[in-house]
């Protein structure tokens, strides 16, 4: 609390709060405040010192008296510019929150509750909204523009956090010096500039979280009463008056506080008992009336390793001079980072003045952070502006800016401590500055793990000892956390695995070609709803895939490459109990089991344990599993891989006579499986789709491109051009080799062009996806 003066006498104030059970009206009042007059009067006080109890209220009474004017003034202005009832609501929501950190911010720097923070109080009424204000505006925008609601509120975030941050932030900074006490005569603007602070911190942080959920949930509510119909909405208020009204009117509930509070939770209940009731509209389904839904796959993306939010913001900037370097052109010169290098000098020296004005409270330990930001920054842009940072911007490690940077948190540390600790010297001071010293050498330590790991990750130089034992596994943990928790601000690997991937399905089997690792597997798991797409849209007989993902097992059924069928259980037994977990009518089970085991040729061996089954065998029980429900499109992934000639080609039969009324997708990596039980073919390479087409036609991408020809016996390998592909060597029987190259032009005077198979076709098709990626 801060000496004041008044009418020419030094005061200062001291509040207080009573206890839950204090009386608050009768005889028993009046009996309390009497005994409370009795223990003030009592207290000893020096010559000249008097204590005054205050009950007048008048600080406060003027304030309740235009606060509710002044909201329903704001209220209304807001209800006139954006034309609504509840947005208006929405946006004083930040009130509240204001509320919350301005008390906070009184309560942490022991200001008492004065007319200077009253009149901060009114001026943060118009203020605190004005974060919300912006996000709504720029959410109702969106929506009118035909986005929905959620969209509408993440993207009015990404676009107006930065103004919205930047407002808040200079208010602050205006409003700061007003905030330090310094215990001078008529002093009253602490006050004042501490609530509005707190309050705008609070609210604006608070407002980028709270608001779009609110936005979201009115949008919500309103199809909720567009649904009820006026009738019921009145009958919920209706409901809501004649439970809270009497708690209210005979005292039950006193506290403002918990009026609200009950008020909100008795709405709340009546609502969602409302919602139980009424009947749920229907959920959309599947187009099946002329055969299986159309599968609709369009301009599909998988990226593995993506960076979260919080990783995407930190690294906006560096990813940007990334992309500007990667169009040629230049994302950094030495004169930008000369430019910045006053305003950051003039933000330091004046947190520096400031600091050295207060040795104690909040505000020095918020005062030294700034400084330490501020200096480490400005170092950074030093040694920038010398020149030693590459093309993106990225400052060089080592010089003298460097060394001060590691030793700017340890000098700060010791201006703040030292004194102290030399004047009075305590043990609990020692603990903490041991506590504070860990800290800070934690985080230095981490930091540096942090970018020699990312380093060797950019360079590939894992060439170091590997060490072994307990050692080695504390090593790897502590590099595996520091990379995690402290490059945050650092690249991360990513992986793309699908890249504008779009095809259309009406009936029939597509075979998925490509060769390892061009994600083949990721497209499936995609289609059955396994992995969320990075970005891209799947649609099932003109429904999104995301609408029926709870229900996808009825229209999609999938067999991995791994079935993981157990081997005590008969084929039989197998199936029965999955047609109770997929809860198939029992009237159904038994016929259904002996058709589906008759169509993949099972019927005689149905009631021998599945271990003693042989690969292919397994593959057909894993397929009657997939058919119990029915599902009109089956996602195969390389069911043919170990499996002998014979079984391949029994399951490749299976496949193409499940296939004339269903759609089958038929991942491989086998050109033959391909060419015999496929109506289509899709090629994938490097996760791009490179042909999409009937397999005949597959051949011809190799047109002209083919060449055979022979070579001495002892020659086993010939010299090719560069990009020719060696499709084939083989022996003759005259002791010759028999070449089959795949090449733009005449690989050798000796080759002679020859018809392409497919096989010839996809070769090339993979070796120029290659190509491509390469450049």
């Amino acid at each position: 609390p801060v000496i004041t003066h008044h009418n020419g006498v030094r005061e200062r104030e001291v509040f207080y709060t009573l206890a839950p059970d204090v009386p608050r009206r009768g005889p028993a009042r009046d009996a309390f405040e009497r005994s409370l007059d009795e223990a003030i009067g009592s207290i000893h006080r020096p010559a000249g010192t008097t204590i005054a109890l205050d009950r007048s209220g008048e600080s406060t009474n003027w304030f309740r008296r235009i606060a509710v004017p002044v909201v329903l003034l704001v209220f209304l202005v807001l209800a006139v510019t954006f034309e609504s009832m509840t947005l208006p609501i929405l946006i004083l929501i930040a009130l509240p929150l204001a509320l919350l950190g301005s008390v906070w911010a009184l309560v942490l720097t022991g200001i008492g509750f004065e007319a200077m923070a009253l009149l901060g109080a009114l001026v943060l009424l118009g203020l605190a909204i004005n974060p919300a204000d912006l996000l709504v505006d720029r959410m109702q925008q969106h929506t009118r523009g035909g986005w929905s609601a959620g969209a509408a509120a993440l993207a009015a975030v990404r676009e107006r956090a930065r103004p919205v941050l930047m407002t808040s932030a200079t208010t602050v900074a205006a409003l700061a010096p007003l905030s330090i006490a310094t215990g001078r005569e008529n002093e009253i603007w602490p006050p004042f500039a501490t609530l509005v602070i707190g309050g705008l911190l609070t609210s604006t942080v608070l407002t980028l979280l709270v608001i779009p959920v609110g936005f979201v949930f009115l949008r919500r509510l309103d199809e909720l009463f567009g649904r009820v119909g006026p009738w019921a909405v009145l009958a919920w208020l209706g409901a809501v008056l004649a439970i809270t009204t009497p708690l209210f009117a005979f005292d039950v509930i006193e506290s403002l506080f918990w009026q609200v509070t009950t008020t909100v939770l008795i709405a709340g209940a009546l609502l969602g008992l409302t919602l139980w009731l009424l009947p749920k509209p229907p959920s959309p389904e599947p187009e099946t009336a002329a055969g299986p839904p159309r599968l609709v796959v369009r301009h599909l993306r998988k990226t593995y390793g993506l960076p979260g939010p919080v990783r995407r913001a930190m690294r906006a900037t560096a990813d940007f001079a990334r992309r500007v370097v990667a169009q040629g052109g230049r994302a950094f010169e030495p004169a930008d980072a000369r430019d910045r290098l006053l305003p950051l000098l003039l933000l330091f020296a004046g947190a520096v003045a400031l600091a050295t004005r207060m040795r104690t409270g909040l505000v020095i330990l918020a005062l030294l952070i700034a400084i330490l930001l501020l200096g480490s920054r400005l170092l950074h842009e030093i040694r920038r502006a010398r020149g030693r940072a590459d093309d993106l911007g990225r400052v060089e490690s080592g010089g003298f800016e460097g060394v001060l940077t590691a030793l700017l948190p340890w000098a700060l540390l010791a201006w703040l401590v030292v004194p102290e600790m030399v004047a009075e010297p305590q043990v609990g001071g020692f603990v903490a500055l041991a506590i504070v010293s860990a800290v800070i050498l934690l985080v230095q330590l981490g930091r540096r793990t942090a970018r020699l790991e990312t380093m060797r990750r950019e360079q590939r130089t894992a060439s170091r000892r590997r060490a072994r034992g307990l050692r080695g596994r504390i090593l790897r943990v502590w590099r595996a956390v520091a990379t995690k928790v402290f490059g945050l601000d650092l690249p991360i690997d990513t992986v793309k695995a699908l890249a504008a991937v779009s095809f259309e399905v009406e009936r029939g089997m597509v075979g998925v070609l490509g060769p390892n690792g061009a994600g083949k597997t990721t497209l499936l798991r995609q289609v059955t709803g396994i992995l969320d797409s990075t970005r891209g849209r799947i649609t099932l007989g003109g429904v999104p895939l995301l609408s029926v993902r709870t229900r996808l097992a009825r229209y999609v059924g999938y067999l991995p490459q791994d079935a993981g069928l157990p081997p005590r259980l008969t084929a039989r037994q197998y199936l029965e109990y999955f047609a109770a977990l997929y809860q198939i009518d029992k009237s159904e089970r038994a016929s259904r089991i002996s058709t589906l085991l008759r169509e993949v040729g099972l019927e005689e061996r149905a009631d021998e344990q599945i271990g003693g089954y042989s690969g292919g065998m397994r593959q057909r029980v894993a397929v009657a599993r997939t058919l119990l429900r029915l599902p009109p499109i089956i996602v195969v992934d390389e069911p043919t891989v170990g499996l002998d000639p014979r079984e391949r080609v029994r399951f490749r039969n299976l496949l193409s006579r499940l296939a004339k009324d269903r759609i089958v997708l038929f991942s491989t990596h086998v050109v033959e499986d391909v060419a015999v039980a496929c109506d289509r073919v899709l090629v994938l390479s490097r996760g791009r789709m490179v042909f999409d087409g009937l397999p005949a036609s597959l051949s011809q991408e190799a047109e002209g491109r083919v060449w055979s020809w022979r070579t001495p016996g002892g020659d086993e390998t010939a010299e090719l051009p560069e990009g020719a592909v060696l499709a084939d060597s083989k022996p003759e029987p005259d002791g010759t080799n028999s070449l089959r190259v795949l090449a733009a032009g005449r690989p050798d005077d000796r080759a002679a062009p020859v018809e392409p198979t497919l096989e010839d076709g996809y070769l090339w098709l993979v070796r120029s996806a290659r190509e491509v990626a390469a450049v």
